[in-house]
């Protein structure tokens, strides 16, 4: 029996009685060979198939193991730290609102600082030694002796008092200078133990008492920057004329406004 060729392939001939797999075998063979030898360009890719419909949800997986239970923590609130604390215990101090972990060895605060708590304050030092005295200083240089007081020897009759009362200095506008009052029949020597100047109205007044008139002599008494309505003498002096018994009282209004001074007491223990 033979096989005739066609469509390009050749078919093998077999002069003796057909075998059908070894044909088919030999067949397959030149259909191999012919697309081998004779293969053409590759195709245009095919368009991609539409998506398939989503599986069936698979079975659940069974759960796991639980895992062991750790440790509870231990937290004390209080105003001291608790006693025999275990590793990792927390303690808050109520007295200042801070807080504390326990590290196996001490108390720390776990936030910005690794500190262990203030520790009780240490026992006082004990005192110095005194230091040696210092060297004692010299004695001040002594004052300059007081000048000696004068002495008046007192005359029969000393014992004699002169006394004014209500003697009108003027009516004083404020100037720059002094306006005199001569007050006649006093003494020639005399101690002053009462002297009041009154003004009928505030101002600032020097005064001055002297021995002449129109600012010669010597000044018995002097007051500067008096300010009020009265002037009261504070202690007694002593008053001596340059010649007669008369004593020249001097005003000067400062400030203020015009006023009408008067030598409202006066009272002098006569010597002579």
């Amino acid at each position: 029996m033979s096989l005739q060729t066609t469509k390009g392939f050749n078919y093998p001939q077999y002069t003796d009685t057909p075998d059908v797999p070894r044909d088919i075998y030999a067949l397959a063979s030149e259909i191999d060979n012919y697309l081998t030898t004779n293969k053409g360009p590759q195709g245009v890719q095919g368009i991609q198939g539409i998506q398939g419909p989503v599986g069936i949800q698979g079975i659940q997986g069974v759960q796991g193991i639980q895992g062991l239970i750790g440790l509870q923590g231990v937290y004390t609130v209080s105003t001291t730290p608790p006693s025999a604390p275990l590793t990792g215990t927390a303690w808050l101090n109520t007295n200042t609102g801070r807080l504390y972990v326990y590290d196996g060895a001490e108390w720390f605060e776990p936030y910005g600082n690794y500190l262990g708590i203030q520790g009780p304050v240490g026992i006082q030092g004990i005192q110095g030694v005194q230091g040696i005295q210092g060297i004692q200083g010299r004695q001040g240089i002594q004052g300059i002796q007081g000048i000696q007081g004068i002495s008046i020897q007192g005359t029969t009759g000393s014992t004699a008092k002169i006394t004014r009362s209500s003697l009108s200095l003027g009516n004083i506008a404020v100037s720059t200078s002094f306006t005199e009052t001569e007050i006649t029949s006093v003494c020639q020597r005399g101690l002053v133990s009462l002297f009041n100047i009154t003004a009928d109205t505030p101002t600032q007044f020097d005064i001055e008492v002297r021995s002449a008139s129109s600012g010669g002599g010597t000044v018995m008494l002097s007051t500067a920057g008096y300010y009020g309505t009265s002037y009261n003498l504070s202690a007694p002096w002593y008053f001596e004329a340059d010649s007669g018994n008369s004593m020249w009282v001097r005003i000067k209004n400062v400030s203020g406004s015009t006023a009408n001074f008067t030598l409202s007491n006066l009272r002098v223990e006569r010597f002579v």
